[in-house]
């Protein structure tokens, strides 16, 4: 037996299997798209939530006739007060002069007294053509905060922004406006890390200690070794063999001549005494460990005795401080770069400063024009490094060259003249 079908029976099969086809193509698309996003987004909160842009719907003609003319021209924010490393939105009044495929707003963050950017520049694009004339309202969505500085804390923050039209096939500044709808940066207690700053060294009690930082961020001495009648060199406990009577040369202080001398061992500790030998006259200086006469100073002559020290008039200095020698006159007071620096202390612009120091601390010098300002030392693992910054040299040496040309041309000019007459 034979069943007949209709002549267009295989036709319409076909049809439906294509749609059928069609069909589960369309979940499986869907379906590897909803995946891919779900990566993405698990990506991005990874890192840093991203920023959101959109408008609001444009206003009608009659709704613009109760708001105030714009021109980027003001915005607001929902929020008083935001703590450092949370996300705040803006929202953005904008009017537009010129018709548009697109248009893009570049913001960042300024504190209360200047219009100084204190925190990384960021960027929204709008893809929404405009007209002259169009008045609009962008909002900006999760504005990130950690990027300003923790010297803005308990500060006015406000925002500024740039807004920018594409047409004839290039971007175009509008208008920028830093917005007065401000927040309250609050930033949580400082935390530190607890850990020593620098190495061990011996305090005056002759213990081991050294430098810490605490979780409140607070500094301390702590004492890590006591050497109890024993001695401390070098941040180590050690067996002292003290020196007993006169040490080294004389030396000069307030204008007498004094000696050191040795007490030998009291406790734990090395005991000195500087001893007085001579008391110098009101008509002498003491340098060198002696008294010298001044009734010579003042002839041109270098002699008698004097030195640069008790008559610089007579006698030019025979040192330089930093030439990587510690000559008589030179102490680790008044030339530390060449005379180091005691125990627990380091040379910094020939200033003995104590040693260790927290991530972010510096040190400056304002250089002789008396107006510039250089960073000579930055704190790096705990410990001060120079940066090899040096102050600007040569002085206006453009000036002499161009007073020297105009000389030189004047001359010039002379000479043919001259030649001409004759």
């Amino acid at each position: 037996m034979f069943i007949k079908f209709p002549a267009n029976w295989k036709l319409s099969q076909a049809h439906k299997c294509a749609e059928e086809f069609k069909m589960k193509n369309i979940v499986k698309g869907i379906f590897l798209s909803l995946l891919v996003l779900m990566l993405i987004s698990m990506n991005v909160n990874a890192y840093e939530i991203p920023i959101i842009a959109y408008e609001e719907p444009t206003p009608s003609w009659f709704e613009q006739l109760f708001r105030e003319p714009l021109d980027v021209t003001g915005g607001s924010t929902a929020v008083d007060t935001v703590n450092k490393g949370s996300y705040v939105d803006f929202t953005i009044n904008l009017k537009f002069y010129h018709d548009c495929e697109k248009h893009k707003l570049r913001f960042y963050f300024m504190g209360p007294d200047s219009l100084t950017r204190i925190s990384n520049e960021r960027e929204a694009i709008y893809n929404y053509p405009h007209k002259t004339g169009d008045v609009t309202t962008a909002l900006i969505k999760n504005i990130e905060t950690n990027s300003i500085s923790d010297s803005y804390c308990d500060k006015q923050i406000y925002l500024g922004v740039f807004h920018y039209s594409y047409y004839n096939g290039v971007w175009n500044l509008e208008n920028s406006r830093r917005i007065s709808d401000y927040f309250v940066l609050k930033c949580p207690p400082l935390q530190c890390e607890e850990k020593p700053i620098g190495s061990l060294y011996c305090d005056a009690d002759g213990d081991v200690v050294q430098n810490w930082q605490f979780k409140d961020c607070d500094t301390a001495i702590m004492t890590m070794d006591s050497c109890f009648d024993r001695g401390c060199s070098n941040g180590v406990c050690v067996d002292l063999i003290c020196e007993t009577g006169p040490i080294g040369s004389k030396f000069c202080k307030e204008n007498s001549v004094y000696q050191r001398y040795g007490l030998g061992k009291v406790v734990s500790i090395c005991k000195y005494e500087d001893r007085l030998i001579q008391q110098c006259a009101m008509s002498q200086k003491c340098d060198g460990g002696q008294c010298i006469n001044t009734e010579y100073c003042g002839n041109g002559i270098c002699d008698a005795g004097e030195t640069h020290n008790t008559c610089p008039s007579d006698c030019p200095p025979d040192w330089k401080c930093g030439d990587k020698v510690c000559n008589s006159d030179e102490t680790q007071s008044n030339c530390c770069w060449d005379c180091g620096c005691p125990e627990g202390y380091t040379c910094i612009n020939n200033v003995c400063e104590p040693s260790g120091c927290s991530a972010g601390e510096t040190k400056t010098k304002v250089c002789e024009d008396g107006k510039t300002v250089i960073v000579t030392h930055t704190c790096q693992n705990y410990n001060w490094v120079e940066t090899q910054n040096k102050c600007p040299s040569g002085g206006n040496w453009w000036i002499w060259v161009l007073v020297a040309l105009i000389i030189g041309g004047a001359g010039t000019g002379i000479y043919f003249m001259v030649r001409k007459k004759r």
